[in-house]
C-alpha cells in the first residue's frame, strides 16, 4: 500500500512539473503579444499627435503671416494719420479726437433721447452715465487725450435730489457712475441738471433732464 501511494506521489509531482513547464513557456509569449498591441496602439497615438503637431504648425505659421500683414498695414495707417494731421487745424483735430470717446447717460437701462425728458415707472430709478472711449485709438496719444471732457465726468452732473446710493465701474474702455434712487413714488420728478459741455456730448436740448416716474 505505501508503494502504491509512493508511486502515486511521484506521477503526481511529475504530471504537476509538466503543466508549470507549459505554463512557463505559454506566459512569455501571452505578454510579447499583449506588448506588441501595446506597442502598436502607442504607435497609432503617436502618429495621430504628429499630425495635430503638424497642423498646429501650418496655423501658426499661418497667423505669423497675417500678423505681420496686419502689423505692416496698422503701421501704413498710422503713417498715412501723421502726415495727414499736418493739414487739420486745431478745431478740427479736437472733432477727430472727439470722435474717439462717447457718451451717454441711461435711465433704467434707456439712453435719454435729444428732448432731455424720460418717463418711467414708479419704483427704483437708476441712473447712469457711461464713458466709453474706443479700444483702438487711431489718432497719436497726444491728440487723443484731447477728446476727454474736462476732469472727471461725473463732475459734469447736479442732482436736486441726492441719490440713495452712487456706485460705479472702472474699466479700461468703459467707466460708468451709477445713481441708484430707491422705490420712487408715482408723480415723482426727478431733475439731473449737466453742463454745456456734457449737453455737447450728450447731444441734448436741454441742460436739464428731467425724470418723471409714472
Amino acid at each position: 500500500m505505501q508503494k502504491m501511494l509512493t508511486l502515486l506521489f511521484a506521477i503526481f509531482i511529475i504530471a504537476l512539473s509538466g503543466c508549470t513547464e507549459k505554463t512557463t513557456n505559454i506566459e512569455p509569449e501571452s505578454q510579447s503579444s499583449i506588448i506588441s498591441v501595446q506597442m502598436a496602439d502607442m504607435e497609432k497615438q503617436i502618429s495621430v499627435y504628429e499630425i495635430k503637431i503638424n497642423e498646429l504648425n501650418e496655423n501658426l505659421h499661418t497667423n505669423e503671416i497675417e500678423l505681420n500683414y496686419l502689423k505692416e498695414e496698422r503701421d501704413s495707417y498710422r503713417k498715412f494719420i501723421d502726415q495727414s494731421i499736418e493739414y487739420f487745424s486745431e478745431d478740427e483735430l479736437m472733432v477727430l479726437a472727439k470722435s474717439e470717446f462717447s457718451y451717454v447717460i441711461e435711465v433704467n437701462g434707456l439712453a435719454v433721447p435729444p428732448s432731455a425728458e424720460v418717463e418711467v415707472k414708479s419704483g427704483d430709478v437708476t441712473i447712469t452715465l457711461i464713458e466709453r472711449v474706443t479700444a483702438f485709438p487711431a489718432l497719436p496719444l497726444y491728440i487723443h487725450e484731447k477728446g476727454f471732457i474736462s476732469g472727471n465726468a461725473w463732475e459734469h452732473l447736479h442732482f436736486q435730489d441726492e441719490a440713495d446710493s452712487v456706485t460705479g465701474t472702472d474699466g479700461t474702455v468703459v467707466v460708468s457712475y451709477i445713481y441708484n434712487y430707491s422705490d420712487i413714488q408715482n408723480g415723482s420728478v426727478i431733475k439731473v441738471e449737466i453742463t454745456n459741455e456734457l449737453q455737447e456730448r450728450l447731444q441734448l436740448d436741454s441742460n436739464v433732464i428731467t425724470i418723471n416716474v409714472k
